[in-house]
């Protein structure tokens, strides 16, 4: 039976803490009724749970926290006037934002060369020239695709 008991009960009387009450060195809390009946051990109250010593006048009221926070999406609504919902302003911090900043481009690698920009090697033996005339009439000294019959 303990292993199902869930943290919303009282530890004492094991139902749903009705008018909940804390210990606040052990932040356990209890039905106000079962706490407040509870009897001394050696003139020493202790928690139930986990034996803390605590006195009476430590015992205080709980107020549980809201299990479905309401948040306020009236964009009009100042944060200021009273109305208890959570509004935007709640999550921002005055803080600016940090600019992002794209890394650097990797090093280009050596792009290939186009037709406009290709240069033939200087110690070429080959014409690579499509407008050199080649065969008798060429100037350029290099051997030509006709000088090899294959045309």
């Amino acid at each position: 039976m303990a292993g199902n008991r869930t943290y919303d009960e009282c530890s004492i009387c094991l139902s749903l803490p009705t008018d909940p009450h804390i210990l606040p060195a052990c932040k356990h809390y209890f039905c106000g009724a079962c706490i407040n009946n509870l009897r001394p051990i050696d003139d020493e109250l202790r928690c139930p749970n986990c034996r803390a010593i605590f006195t009476q006048d430590e015992i205080h009221p709980y107020i549980p926290p809201e299990k479905n926070a309401k948040y306020c999406l009236d964009l009009e609504c100042s944060p200021d006037s009273g109305c208890k919902k959570l509004h935007i302003d709640n999550f921002f911090t005055d803080q600016p934002a940090t600019e992002y900043v794209p890394p650097p481009p990797p090093e280009e690698a050596p792009r290939p060369a186009t037709p406009e920009t290709w240069k033939p090697p200087p110690k070429a033996k080959y014409c690579f020239d499509v407008c050199c005339p080649g065969g008798l009439e060429a100037t350029c000294g290099r051997k030509h695709e006709s000088d090899f019959g294959l045309a």
